[in-house]
């Protein structure tokens, strides 16, 4: 059974972000999922799962572009949780890209 998500795009957890009160219980998590993370924003008793422009959960290769991301957010700090993660690749290898980046070089 495929899990369902509640989802939020930037634009409107930026402005959900910025329309917090300081004592707004607020955590940013990094869940492990095969190949990758994904993004949950607690704010209060509402959780939301980052989406992409297309409205799919949005899925990082790497723990360095989630903290990119939660950095340009206004926050320092961020939960891992690696329970389902798995070592692997998200997105497949491009060889159309290597020979063009090969090609390129000279």
């Amino acid at each position: 059974m495929k899990r369902q998500f509640e989802l939020i795009k930037e634009a409107a957890l930026r402005l959900r972000l910025d329309e917090a009160y300081e004592d707004d219980d607020i955590s940013i998590t990094a869940e492990g999922m095969p190949h990758g993370w994904i993004l949950r924003v607690k704010i209060e008793s509402a959780v939301r799962y980052l989406a992409t422009a297309r409205g799919e959960v949005r899925k990082f290769a790497n723990l360095e572009t989630v903290a990119l991301l939660v950095s340009n957010l206004g926050y320092q700090t961020f939960k891992v949780d690696t329970e389902n993660f798995q070592v692997g690749r998200l997105r497949g290898p491009r060889p159309d890209r290597a020979a063009a980046m090969k090609k390129a070089r000279g």
